[in-house]
């Protein structure tokens, strides 16, 4: 039952994301800024926020993998409490937080530096959401 319970709450607070940034692989998204922005500063300005972007998920991801370390210790632990589980998620909520606002600020500075048509052939699963 607790792997179960872990499973749903790893898939809340570290699932796949759904449209807009995350519809195509950064860099598959680095490739088709380079083809389709023809602004050689938009360009750049959008490649170093699409790093960032991938800077954050990495650092999301090695977190993520502390995480599960520190919570099967936990659960191979026949004395733990849930107190114990508890704290663990509390502290990787308060992280989700941070991340999730970082990622929503980089996504917006990357709309800002692409046009609507650009945005569009960069993340074409963008404009079949709308």
């Amino acid at each position: 039952m607790i792997w179960i319970l872990l499973g749903v709450w790893f898939s809340n607070h570290f699932g796949g994301h759904s449209g807009d940034v995350f519809s195509v692989p950064l860099e598959q998204a680095k490739a088709l800024v380079k083809q389709h922005v023809a602004d050689p500063s938009r360009q750049k300005q959008a490649v170093v926020i699409l790093d960032q972007i991938a800077a954050l998920e990495k650092q999301r991801y090695m977190e993520f993998k502390g995480v599960a370390t520190n919570l099967q210790k936990v659960a191979d632990d026949r004395s733990a409490t849930s107190a114990q589980f508890m704290q663990l998620t509390e502290v990787q909520e308060g992280k989700v937080v941070v991340y999730q606002n970082e990622i929503i600020d980089l996504r917006f500075k990357l709309k800002n530096q692409l046009t609507r048509g650009e945005w569009i052939l960069v993340f074409p699963e963008a404009a079949e959401n709308h």
